[in-house]
């Protein structure tokens, strides 16, 4: 009985498959743990920008504090961040040089570590520092 030449490649695509898949999956999973890394990112740097200028135009340090705390805690639980202010805040007299910083920072990384299979866990180090000039208040 003689084989046809198309017989013997028969399972050949199911073979390549399964060599390709991991690949493809691994690929995949990486992915989407960078868009998780990312948001978290984006959440502190708005968060970090909005704490600046809520305290850039005068509000008091429990406000701005619940205030980036409830904005950057839409991917993280609110006991693993950190919010504090850089340096002094404004002291009202009006200086141009006067600058506000406020650091939003995750404290515990261990739970937010990015997990892709096949490749060593990293801890990030999510951290956002944002500026703005004091604003004068009439």
């Amino acid at each position: 009985m003689h084989l046809r030449r198309g017989d013997r490649e028969q399972g050949a695509s199911a073979v390549e498959f399964a060599i390709i898949l991991p690949l493809l999956v691994v690929l995949v999973v990486g992915i989407i743990e960078f868009g998780f890394a990312f948001n978290r990112q984006q959440s502190f740097h708005a968060a970090s920008r909005e704490g600046a200028r809520l305290v850039a135009v005068g509000y008091d340090l429990g406000t701005v504090r619940e205030t980036v705390l409830d904005q950057a805690s839409g991917t993280v639980a609110r006991d693993d961040i950190s919010v504090e202010l850089v340096g002094e805040g404004c002291d009202g007299s009006g200086d141009p040089d006067d600058l506000v910083t406020v650091r939003v920072q995750l404290s515990n990384p261990g739970p937010y570590a990015i997990r892709i299979p096949f490749i060593p866990q990293g801890n990030p180090s999510f951290q956002s520092d944002a500026t703005f000039r004091c604003e004068v208040q009439p």
